[in-house]
């Protein structure tokens, strides 16, 4: 009996061992069971604050997404699943991750532009969980790491990208959880964390390709950078030479496990005859890149500047300070390694020619941890900042509603946000300054979010409009030839023809109705102007119906 008591005993004990070892990172949030409970409330209250008008055009678009959309659901049609379709071609300038998530959203929900972005909000909202359960691991209090949590949730990064079905939120996640892993393997070395980051980086080259790989690169780079640099290193030539055997062991594995998941899809393509495409995704596509117009390096700077907001001016004044400041902890430490890594991942985009703001977004939750680790109580400077860009953003929120609403409603904001500065005034404690001032913030973002981006972004074409060419053929002018899928998702029963304002419109042939996207032609032949109305960004369209 003794005996098969010390086997069960012992039996025991190797699992524990074998739990600790390789899975003990998914232990993290039950040490404490606030933690749970808070990281569940992050990922509950992000997935409902990016729910509202997710089903809708009212929010702030991208225009690549109609694309996307588009995709997935010609790839639903004709059961595209290996190799997502667009206009009956291949669609090789993206990985077909991002549209597999859309397939599977309409596979389960049904069509509609809810079912293909849910899988964004599910990612935004895990990433604010995934950002304060990094600050807990790195020792941050409790009360801060729920702020970084919601700092990205309320970021404009996050409220509007966790609700397109673009692949930078995506990407955003899979970063910040690659480098939780090497967080983890840095805090407790262990190569099972290095082969389920490479796993996560294979994963995200479904994602982007193979610019994710140089994201990670980047990013693993910075943890051993920081590593060289420091002193015992430095003036140790036998250090050096161990830590520069472990940059090669590590980077090894990470790279090779990096590797399975795209050669799983390559030989995939391979198998089904579809080897051609390869070549376009591979090179083609990313040469392309660098032909285009070359844009001002300003454009990729000014992502920060527009993504981190409502924290802008003080998350970019706790960088400044934060890296003048010796590393005195473990939190220094990791804020000033995804410090490095956000920084070389923004310069890598001022590589090619496109230089669009949103390219920084993957990096953005890496920056606002950065900060939130970064961040002093008693440092005034970041409190006034804040309360210096509540008071802009509120009196902006103001005067919009009551140019673009109504008087009541502007002068409901402006009394609103005056009694809560003026409280702020009169109380004048560290709890109220930073959670008051954090709770502002938040309000204005809701507010423009869900108050004035409805009422102020008109819809592409007029509803009453719709409802008239609804079953109609129509001929498109418009610079993008994607303007067609744009009418579609309004219009999704119209047969409509696209056709260039730099040629002949060869689609007015009588029959059908002319619509000018943001264009000023000569109008067709037996055509008369009819109507004319505004998007918000100020665009004229026309419709012109032929006169027997």
């Amino acid at each position: 009996m003794n005996r098969e008591k010390m086997v069960d005993m012992s039996t025991k004990k190797a699992w524990r061992r074998l739990y600790s070892k390789y899975l003990g990172f998914m232990r993290l949030l039950a040490n404490r069971q606030s933690n749970i409970f808070a990281g569940i409330a992050i990922f509950l209250a992000g997935f409902i604050l990016f729910l509202p008008f997710t089903d809708t055009l009212d929010l702030l678009r991208q225009g690549d997404e109609v694309m996307h959309i588009a995709t997935v659901r010609e790839s639903l049609d004709t059961s595209s699943w290996l190799l997502p379709q667009l206009t009956g071609q291949p669609n090789a300038y993206k990985p077909p991750l991002l549209f597999w998530l859309g397939m599977v959203g309409e596979a389960l929900l049904g069509r509609s532009l809810l079912a293909d972005r849910i899988f964004m909000l599910v990612l935004g909202a895990l990433t604010g969980s995934l950002l304060f359960v990094i600050a807990r691991r790195v020792g941050a209090s409790f009360f801060k790491s729920i702020l970084i949590g919601f700092s990205f949730i309320v970021s404009l990064a996050a409220f509007k990208f966790s609700r397109l079905l673009m692949m930078d939120l995506p990407m955003a996640f899979s970063l910040t959880f690659v480098g939780y892993l090497l967080l983890l393997h840095k805090l407790r070395p262990r190569y099972f964390y290095l082969w389920i980051a490479g796993f996560v980086v294979g994963v995200g080259f479904l994602f982007k390709g193979p610019l994710f790989h140089v994201y990670s690169g980047l990013l693993y780079l910075s943890f051993i950078g920081i590593r060289f640099w420091s002193p015992a290193i430095l003036v140790n030539p036998d250090r050096q030479i161990n830590l520069f055997k472990k940059f090669i062991t590590e980077g090894f594995v990470l790279f090779v496990s990096s590797l399975i998941v795209p050669a799983i899809w390559v030989v995939s393509l391979y198998v089904s005859g579809h080897a051609g495409v390869l070549w376009f995704f591979f090179v083609i596509e990313n040469v392309g890149k660098f032909g285009a117009e070359n844009q001002p390096m300003t454009r990729i700077f000014g992502g920060w500047l527009l993504y981190l907001l409502p924290f802008t001016l003080s998350a970019l004044w706790i960088w400044f300070k934060s890296f003048r400041q010796p590393v005195r902890n473990k939190a220094n430490l990791f804020s000033r390694i995804f410090f490095i890594a956000a920084v070389l991942i923004t310069l890598l985009h001022l590589l090619p020619d496109r230089k669009d703001p949103y390219y920084v977004i993957p990096v953005l939750p890496l920056v606002l941890l950065s900060v939130g680790l970064s961040v002093q109580r008693n440092d005034r400077t970041v409190w006034w900042l804040l309360k210096l860009q509540n008071l802009i953003l509120a009196v902006l929120t103001g005067t919009v509603a009551i140019i673009f609403i109504s008087w009541p409603v502007g002068i409901f904001i402006f009394i609103f946000f005056g009694i809560w500065f003026g409280v702020g005034v009169l109380y004048k404690n560290g709890d109220y300054d930073w959670f008051g001032q954090f709770i502002a913030a938040s309000l204005i973002m809701i507010l423009f979010q869900f108050l004035i981006l409805p009422k102020v972004n008109r819809p592409a074409i007029d509803e009453s409009i719709a409802s008239e060419l609804q079953n109609q053929s129509i001929c498109l002018v418009s610079r993008n030839w994607w303007d067609v899928f744009e009418l579609k998702m309004v219009m999704p029963n119209s047969d409509i023809v696209h056709s260039s304002p730099m040629a002949n419109i060869h689609c007015a042939d009588g029959h059908r109705a002319v619509l000018e996207l943001q264009e000023q032609v000569q109008l067709p032949q037996n055509y008369i102007l009819t109507k004319q109305w505004s998007h918000w960004s100020i665009r004229p369209f026309d419709l012109n119906i032929k006169v027997n």
